[in-house]
């Protein structure tokens, strides 16, 4: 919608909404949630779901918003990360989850 077009029926100067602004799209690539220490463009790593436990693997990250980014290396369709702060186990290459 242009900004400076009329308003559509029904809605009312100063009324809030919530809306998503596209500034690029991509195809055929592999995307994950972003993870909390995840920055685009580069290396980090990441716990991977293997069952019972969760195994470390390392990840090149590519583009990115505010909740998700693009994968490069490391992963595949369908894997399942840990999105949440996992660093106080950045001693650890694999931990058992309950």
């Amino acid at each position: 919608m242009d900004a400076d077009a009329p308003l559509p029926a029904g809605v009312l100067a100063g009324t809030a909404i919530d809306g998503t602004v596209d500034v690029d799209k991509i195809e055929d690539v592999v995307y994950v949630g972003r993870p909390v220490h995840a920055a685009a463009g580069g290396p980090s790593s990441v716990f991977k779901l293997t069952g019972v436990e969760a195994v470390r693997v390392d990840v090149k990250f590519g583009r990115a918003s505010a909740q998700n980014i693009e994968v490069l290396e490391g992963l595949k369709v369908g894997d399942r990360i840990i999105l949440s702060d996992m660093s106080a186990w950045d001693g650890a290459e694999k931990i058992r989850l309950k």
